[in-house]
């Protein structure tokens, strides 16, 4: 990052070299980003936090499809930048259904397809619970969605860079991350938004311009580090995944050997290794 502090300071798109430089340098994350998730190079966003992301997504995709339907489903320990969102919106004449978890912390997709409504636009589910990391079923939701022509929004901060999965590829309409979960300096975020065939809508929310109007705002300097971060990410994963699993482990055995009544909460199975 240093040469973007000092020399390549110019701010892109522009007509002049400084901001040429940056630009190159936005496009080269953009690059790296579109490894991990395939969205095409203008459905990535960089925004100033993943609670922005989180709003921008779901407000989007509301305001846009408000003529459709005012029904919103998400689930009652999603992150509350999602959660207050939803509560918001319900003082603007949209309907929420918050669903409950099971005994291990996901979602039951039985409890999901009971809640769908002619009037549901979205259901926006977190991948990996950030206090529990808890992994919910994201595939499979994705295709309830599809089946319904509902958009499916993704809080996927906790799981970017954490491990791999091909989830995002084919199910969901946008993904948050946050490059602070994955080596990155503070305050660098991206919203993706990848070709969608979980969706009988159009594909790419950034291709209407009244959405895009709703989306596009606050792309800053970090795009350039929060691409070094994922390319970081991606190269250390499996290592660094397999180290953090080994603490969790030593951890939890050590807590167990020396505690009564441990309990852990959630699915051991579906989680992150991090958490």
């Amino acid at each position: 990052m240093l040469p973007y502090f000092t020399e390549k300071f110019g701010m892109p798109p522009a007509e002049h070299s400084f901001g040429w430089a940056g630009e190159e340098a936005v496009e080269t994350s953009r690059s790296r980003l579109l490894r991990s998730s395939t969205p095409r190079r203008k459905e990535i966003i960089f925004t100033s936090g993943a609670t922005e992301s989180d709003n921008l997504m779901i407000k989007g995709i509301a305001e846009m499809f408000r003529e459709k339907g005012n029904h919103i489903i998400t689930q009652a320990i999603e992150h509350k930048a999602v959660l207050d969102t939803c509560k918001n919106l319900e003082k603007h004449g949209f309907e929420v259904t918050y669903l409950p978890v099971q005994r291990d912390g996901r979602v039951s997709l039985d409890d999901l397809k009971a809640a769908i409504r002619p009037t549901t636009i979205l259901i926006t589910i977190m991948y990996a619970n950030n206090e529990i990391g808890v992994i919910n079923p994201i595939a499979e939701i994705g295709k309830i969605a599809k089946e319904h022509g509902i958009f499916f929004a993704v809080d996927g901060v906790q799981a970017v860079g954490r491990f791999r999965s091909t989830s995002r590829r084919t199910t969901s309409t946008c993904w948050p991350s946050v490059a602070t979960r994955f080596t990155g300096r503070r305050v660098l975020r991206s919203l993706c938004s990848p070709p969608n065939p979980a969706c009988s809508f159009p594909p790419s929310l950034m291709r209407r311009p009244r959405a895009r109007h709703a989306f596009w705002h606050a792309e800053r300097a970090w795009h350039r580090r929060l691409g070094k971060a994922c390319e970081i990410a991606q190269k250390e994963m499996p290592e660094e995944s397999a180290r953090m699993l080994a603490l969790r482990t030593r951890l939890q055995k050590g807590l167990e050997a020396k505690l009564d009544e441990v309990f852990i909460n959630g699915s051991m199975e579906h989680r992150l290794p991090t958490t």
